[in-house]
């Protein structure tokens, strides 16, 4: 049997229907599972809300949305982070205070015109309680420590500071002239080990606040 010749045509046939098969099978896959991602897209961007609630006094949480680590150049890789806006440099500070002893990353974001002034002021206090485990990232990306400036261009560099209790300082200035001054809270699996425990850090602090 197996010294019988095979028909061209017959095996062209064959794998013709072999393909057809595979492609049909995997756009019924792919409109299957699509519903999927999208519920869960809504529901993550939604969960925040429903977790905290809303509240007014110093901080202000906004919404849960997608952002990225690093320049805009890598604009495929996101992460969850919750938007919180602080009313007063006391009330950033004391966001800080609350969270610089966890394995935290913090990104954050002013306007151009009258909040750069509160990065830097947020640098320098880390800078001296915890100058070999703070980082800064400048809105093109780069990673600028006391032990010098490093490229980062893709997310999987930052991996190499996993598990390593470090204060990830995240800021960009935003040039526009109605932006204000805000925080990104973001819990990041792939470079914080004990990522999980952001949540419960912002939920206590929230609730020393009384605002929950």
């Amino acid at each position: 049997m197996s010294n019988l010749p095979l028909d061209p045509k017959l095996a062209r046939l064959v794998l013709l229907g072999w393909s057809r098969g595979f492609n049909m099978l995997g756009i019924a896959c792919l409109i299957s599972v699509w519903p999927i991602f999208k519920l869960n897209a809504v529901t993550a961007r939604t969960k925040v809300t429903e977790d905290f609630g809303s509240f007014g006094g110093d901080l202000m949480l906004l919404h849960e949305m997608w952002n990225t680590f690093f320049n805009h150049q890598q604009r495929q890789h996101f992460c969850r982070c919750y938007k919180i806006e602080p009313k007063s440099l006391d009330a950033a500070l004391a966001l800080y205070e609350s969270t610089k002893k966890k394995l935290v990353a913090l990104n954050i974001s002013f306007g151009a015109a009258d909040t750069q002034g509160l990065v830097q002021h947020i640098g320098e206090i880390a800078q001296k309680a915890w100058p070999q485990n703070f980082a800064v990232l400048q809105e093109d990306g780069s990673y600028r420590s006391r032990c010098g400036t490093h490229s980062l261009n893709s997310y999987s560099t930052l991996k190499k500071y996993k598990q390593q209790p470090k204060l990830i300082m995240f800021y960009q200035v935003l040039n526009t002239a109605d932006s204000s001054g805000y925080i990104w809270v973001t819990p990041v699996a792939d470079v914080l080990a004990n990522v999980e425990i952001i949540d419960d850090v912002i939920a206590d602090f929230f609730k020393a606040q009384k605002m929950l």
